[in-house]
């Protein structure tokens, strides 16, 4: 089963800015911390000016990329300013719709629909479509402005919009006509989006001859490593992938080395080379992440992993006051810093960690890996089993996963636990009082997970988390056993099942400085 991934990072930025691009992103950023929006304007126009001249886009997209492909609540305000002080402006639309649509990608997080909750759903959709509002005005007021291209053909993928692609693309190419206009009409024809490979390989024909770096074969190899692609396909893409020496596709010679030509002598080398040339502003932390395990496994590599763990670190650490709001990036930082942090350690690192975690919530408070980080970074500060405090955590796991067998069989292990806790320690430990793990935070909310989580898997037996794997056999036939002959928590016990739904914990309760 597919989850959703995310194409922002694909689509407009594998940003390593050059170094003239960078002074503007740096003058640019300033000016709009100054509330000095002519400079901002005058920069943008001249980078559109001169891309328009030389028919090299790659550094306008930089800059949208660096500074308005960003969660930065700041920022956001800057750029409304900026469009209230220039209402006809196509640079500032067109600066918001991106923000509007990184933010659109951010609440969806990238489970498939049934794991990710109405809440994130709905937060997705409002944020695309402001995102839409913002490319209209932009081209409304310059067709031809880049970057509110660029957008549109993501746009139309993402709201269904791909019988209007091939259009949007034809106009894009005569205005930018380069590869990169080209493969945001391919993913967006991609048959994980509702297209196919006869529509790729057409739109692909009918572009190749107004680009001068791209050929049938170069099409080739993208539409089946970019939309996966298989079978007959794969092989003819990976015989032509061999004669090719395009550095563009070396993302599909990151996937042959670690699948058909792993056992190629420089599939190593190349394999840990490609993936550092991802390093960037906007990484795909999660595909980083993947590869360099894969790698790692693979080639036996484990200096390479703790290299290139540290130069993702470093990327990660660039990007954030730009990005101080994407929980994507603020939950590697903290991951690692788990692995660094301990228990008991000084009031400094904590505090960090936990400013961290915070800013997870601007966006990421709808989905349960935000409430998984902060359950961990309790259990740091010595509050693992302190079932009051962990509990509302556990809530907003499984409420955000809409209920799923595996955070409802992890909030019931969490549970058992704490009830044999409580029932066969004597003297209970220090840390623990009886408030604590009295019936109200263990065994009430206990039999009501039991009941939810039996209930969800006869109905849905398939479920990866229905596999008996979540908590052992003992552990149910205790939980059945101590509810049936209990006498507390009646409701709990006897509600219907319909009632015994969780609600959402509040963001409110974990910033309330009463935890």
């Amino acid at each position: 089963m597919e989850r959703f991934h995310s194409i922002a990072i694909l689509v407009l930025l594998l940003v390593t800015a050059p170094a003239g691009a960078q002074t503007s992103v740096n003058d640019a950023r300033q000016g709009l911390a100054a509330g000095d929006f002519a400079t901002v304007e005058s920069i943008i126009g001249g980078l559109s000016e001169t891309a328009l001249e030389t028919r090299d886009f790659s550094e306008l997209r930089d800059f949208y990329g660096a500074l308005f492909v960003t969660a930065n609540s700041d920022r956001f305000a800057q750029q409304g300013a900026w469009l209230a002080a220039y209402p006809d402006s196509p640079f500032a639309a067109a600066a918001l719709a991106w923000t509007h649509f990184h933010r659109a990608d951010l609440y969806r997080g990238t489970q498939f629909v049934g794991r990710t909750s109405r809440e994130a759903m709905a937060a997705h959709r409002e944020e695309l479509f402001l995102s839409k509002d913002m490319v209209r005005r932009a081209l409304s007021e310059d067709p031809n402005f880049v970057p509110a291209l660029d957008l549109s053909i993501v746009l139309a993928q993402y709201l269904g919009g791909q019988a209007m692609v091939p259009a949007i693309v034809d106009h894009a190419l005569d205005v930018a006509p380069d590869r990169h206009t080209l493969t945001l009409g391919l993913a967006a024809l991609s048959p994980m989006w509702g297209g196919g490979f006869g529509e790729q390989l057409s739109l692909c024909k009918d572009a190749i001859d107004r680009l001068a770096e791209f050929d049938e074969e170069a099409c080739l190899i993208y539409i089946t490593f970019g939309s996966r692609h298989g079978g007959e396909l794969r092989q003819r893409a990976l015989a032509a992938l061999e004669q090719s020496d395009d550095d563009f596709l070396d993302f599909a010679r990151a996937n042959a080395y670690l699948n058909e030509w792993r056992e190629k002598p420089e599939a190593a080398e190349e394999s840990m080379r490609i993936l550092m040339a991802t390093l960037g502003p906007n990484v795909s932390i999660d595909h980083f992440d993947s590869s360099l395990r894969t790698i790692a496994f693979l080639f036996k590599q484990p200096f390479f992993e703790i290299e290139a763990e540290e130069a993702l670190l470093e990327t990660l650490r660039e990007r954030l006051p730009d990005d101080p709001q994407n929980y994507r990036i603020l939950g590697r930082i903290l991951t690692s810093m788990f692995d660094l942090v301990r228990p008991g350690d000084g009031p400094d690192q904590m505090e960090e960690a936990n400013e961290l975690w915070r800013a997870m919530l601007v966006h990421g408070a709808y989905l349960p890996e935000t409430w998984r980080a902060g359950e961990r970074l309790e259990g740091y500060q010595g509050n693992s089993a302190r079932p009051a405090l962990i509990g509302p955590y556990k809530v907003n796991q499984i409420y955000y996963s809409n209920h799923s067998p595996a955070e409802l069989g992890s909030y019931l292990v969490y549970l058992r636990q704490m009830h044999k806790l409580a029932s066969e320690s004597d003297p209970l430990p220090p840390w623990a009082t009886l408030s604590d793990l009295g019936d109200g935070v263990v065994l009430c909310p206990m039999f009501r997970a039991q009941r939810l989580y039996e209930h969800i898997c006869d109905y849905r037996p398939d479920d990866p988390g229905c596999d008996g794997s979540a908590w052992n056999t003992e552990d149910t036939m205790g939980v059945k056993r101590i509810m049936t002959s209990a006498d507390a928590c009646a409701w709990e016990r006897t509600a219907p099942i319909e009632e015994l739904a969780f609600e959402p914990v509040p963001v409110s309760h974990f910033l309330s400085g009463d935890l």
